[in-house]
């Protein structure tokens, strides 16, 4: 589900530093979704802080002016410089992985001067309002243009402009309807709200690829092991049956008196597919990578080989013959899709099982 914030979701929360944030940015990115926010709501945001930091330097610098007539001290006033530069888009794509934004300027004037001439919402007396409009109107356009298909999230705390009950007020409504979107507009009168009706925060206590690049990368050694251990302990007709899936790479094999598996260059284009915490400190994890190059060391009877000869001759990289049988060498790329349970607490790996693999 994607998500738009309104200007009021960051009230006093100028760097995303509450935990709030955090959990909804874990879940955008483990859902593959994103925040989409007006660039009006950036320029606010900005601007409030602005206001606020001024307000407090002011303060500050009559409250040094009292402070040394008090003491006959000099108040060292070095600090009064211009506001710190702070860019809010810099901070949101710091926060989170996939951030979308929503020019306003969209929206034309006439538009705008007939809503507010009607008071229709989010205008209401003394035409306040005009902010609210720009972004509410400019975020349906952006929804129709793009025809969002998904559920979307409306947060905004401004329950007097946007909401009826816990409902969109009927205005916005009318302007839902007369809009062609793919989408259901799902209001939310809190982050919170969102996150108690949206987000298990055991879940998406940590984001996917976070699991891989903080723990898992580091136990590819563990992988590989894990992962040779499990191929080379199948039967003859399990490995046999794995082998045949790749009949574009091999010519297919009737029957095996042998076979060894053996990592040369490891773990590449690691992914964690899904993970499902059901313990403390204990997950459940889907993972699928390739191991650069691999040996296959595969053992036939001689008389298949001579049946197919210039086959097996142009898919192994070398053949030896005995009087009964020809044992051949190939060097692959493996896929794989495995399964395992990863404690975070000790960083170990157990139940390590290969779902699916394929040579190349």
């Amino acid at each position: 589900m994607d998500v738009f914030l309104d200007t009021n979701i960051f009230y006093n929360k100028y760097f995303l530093n509450e935990s709030s944030f955090k959990f909804l940015s874990n879940y955008l990115t483990n859902t593959s979704s994103r925040l989409i926010i007006s660039s009006l709501v950036c320029e606010e945001v900005e601007n409030i802080r602005k206001r606020e930091l001024n307000e407090l330097r002011l303060l500050l610098k009559s409250t040094n002016k009292k402070i040394a007539k008090l003491t006959n001290l000099i108040v060292d006033n070095s600090e009064e410089k211009q506001v710190l530069d702070y860019s809010f888009k810099s901070i949101l794509e710091k926060s989170f992985e996939s951030v979308i934004y929503v020019d306003y300027d969209v929206v034309s004037q006439s538009e705008v001067v007939k809503r507010a001439l009607s008071k229709k919402k989010p205008f209401r007396e003394e035409e306040k309002g005009y902010r609210d409009t720009l972004i509410w109107l400019s975020l349906l356009k952006y929804l129709e243009t793009n025809k969002l298909a998904t559920d979307f999230a409306f947060i905004s705390e401004n329950k007097r402009d946007f909401y009826k009950d816990r409902d969109f007020h009927l205005d916005l409504m009318e302007d839902i309807k007369g809009h062609q979107l793919s989408c259901t507009i799902k209001p939310y009168l809190s982050l919170y709200q969102f996150i108690s009706s949206n987000i298990d925060k055991e879940e998406h206590k940590i984001k996917h690829k976070d699991l891989y690049d903080d723990y898992l990368v580091h136990l590819d050694s563990e992988i590989e092991f894990g992962t040779s251990s499990f191929i080379n302990d199948l039967s003859k007709e399990d490995f046999l049956s794995v082998l045949n899936k790749s009949r574009k790479h091999f010519p297919t094999i009737n029957y095996l008196t042998d076979f060894y598996f053996d990592v040369v260059e490891g773990v590449e284009d690691a992914t964690v597919v899904k993970y499902e915490k059901y313990d403390k400190n204990q997950f459940y994890i889907l993972y699928n990578f390739n191991l650069r190059i691999s040996e296959l060391r595969i053992t036939i009877r001689k008389g298949e080989y001579l049946i197919d000869q210039s086959k097996f001759d142009n898919s192994f990289v070398n053949i030896e013959q005995t009087e009964s049988e020809v044992i051949l060498y190939a060097y692959t790329r493996a896929y794989f899709e495995t399964s395992f349970n990863f404690n975070l607490e000790s960083e170990a790996i157990e139940g390590f099982e290969v779902i699916s693999s394929d040579f190349r």
